[in-house]
């Protein structure tokens, strides 16, 4: 009992850096917006809102309703897995500065951001919210929440990415400057040749 008990501060925690996170956000949408960005994949955030959302309401059902056990193997190795996705996060949302948001804002006729992680890869960002999205619910053998939300994740994943890199090819050159940048597995490299995933 004392163990889900702290997985529901954990969460709450969560839950705050999230909102943290909207906030500034919003406040770098506004700026974009006033230098004469340009919204892109409108549908998807609610989406998204309501994607986050149910992921925490169903891990905290299917904890405490099912009364799911804590592994401590199982959870030492997803609050890796959660570590290593706060990682990605934050280091994109900090290379990316005022351009970070939570929306797809473009800025027409400016270069993309090609430094830090975004050298190895295209999208450190969401790599990280699919491995927590993985590992959260897994921290108290909420396995259910687990394979769900991450697979309904990588279908709005999908069309996420593909949004998002149509309209930066479209203003920001995006294809020509990322084509050897793979998306989310840094380029393996076997006799000269390229392997991107």
């Amino acid at each position: 009992m004392v163990t889900r008990r702290l997985f529901i501060a954990f969460l709450g925690i969560l839950a705050l850096q999230r909102m943290l996170e909207l906030r500034r956000s919003r406040k770098n949408e506004q700026q974009l917006h006033r230098a004469g960005g340009i919204e892109f994949g409108k549908r998807h955030y609610p989406w998204m809102v309501a994607i986050h959302t149910g992921w925490f309401l169903s891990m905290i059902v299917e904890v405490m309703r099912f009364q799911r056990p804590f592994h401590p193997i199982l959870a030492s190795l997803s609050l890796l897995g959660f570590w290593v996705g706060q990682a990605l996060r934050l280091s994109a949302m900090k290379t990316l500065g005022p351009r970070w948001t939570v929306r797809v804002i473009v800025l027409p006729d400016t270069q993309p951001v090609t430094r830090g992680l975004y050298r190895t890869i295209r999208h450190p960002n969401y790599l990280g919210v699919f491995l927590e999205i993985l590992t959260v619910p897994l921290i108290h053998t909420a396995y259910i929440t687990s394979l769900i939300f991450s697979l309904i994740k990588v279908l709005w994943l999908i069309k996420r990415i593909q949004s998002e890199e149509d309209a930066l090819a479209e203003w920001n050159r995006y294809t020509e400057i990322f084509q050897q940048t793979p998306r989310f597995i840094p380029t393996l490299r076997r006799e000269g040749t390229a392997v991107q995933v």
